[in-house]
């Protein structure tokens, strides 16, 4: 099973020897479907309890997983497969590195099957800045400072010192409801765990 689904990792049984792909915190809380932010640190579209929060800690429900970035998806993705496929014994009829390339009519096809559950099928996001909505992102690791842990946890920052930037561009906001972490419109501004370099 593959997915991109937040909610999957909640919602299907555990699997043996899973392959979980992780994306900057930041960045999936400023992720937008529709034009409203998708995910917050608790809660998710149609406030089912899916957040970024929740998937953390799903993943230290599995004995043996392997954690990769998408960060180094997108840019090294031949190493990555290669790496995947080591893992795993695959081999591949393509390149993950040829993607960008995808020949228009197996692109056609994926869009038909895919397109809403993918929001789309789009070009690969190898430049999301979530310094573009810096309010969201006080907003949320203001109101789950857990978030914090996991930056630091998962390599994406080695201590708190980032958030300085944040505070000093932004305002103190609280969110009013649960329901007002995703319907906010976006404001331009061991266990054995092994996380792939």
């Amino acid at each position: 099973m593959i997915s991109k689904n937040p909610a999957a990792l909640t919602g299907i049984p555990k699997l043996d020897k899973p392959i979980i792909m992780i994306r900057d915190p930041r960045a999936v809380l400023t992720s937008t479907f529709n034009d409203d932010y998708f995910v917050s640190g608790n809660y998710c579209q149609n406030g089912r309890d899916y957040g970024v929060l929740k998937n953390y800690k799903v993943m230290t429900d599995y004995p043996d997983v392997c954690i990769y970035r998408y960060e180094h998806l997108v840019a090294r993705p031949d190493q990555m497969q290669d790496q995947i496929g080591e893992y795993w014994g695959l081999q591949f009829v393509e390149e993950f590195s040829t993607w960008p390339r995808f020949p228009e009519e197996k692109m056609t096809a994926v869009s038909k099957t895919w397109a809403d559950k993918m929001n789309e099928v789009r070009p690969i996001d190898t430049g999301h800045n979530w310094r573009d909505h810096m309010q969201r992102v006080r907003q949320q690791f203001d109101a789950f400072p857990d978030l914090h842990d996991i930056m630091v946890k998962y390599g994406y920052e080695p201590d708190r010192k980032w958030y300085d930037e944040v505070l000093d561009s932004t305002v103190p906001q609280a969110l009013d409801e649960p329901s007002s972490a995703v319907t906010v419109k976006p404001k331009p501004l061991k266990l054995k765990l092994t996380i792939q370099q």
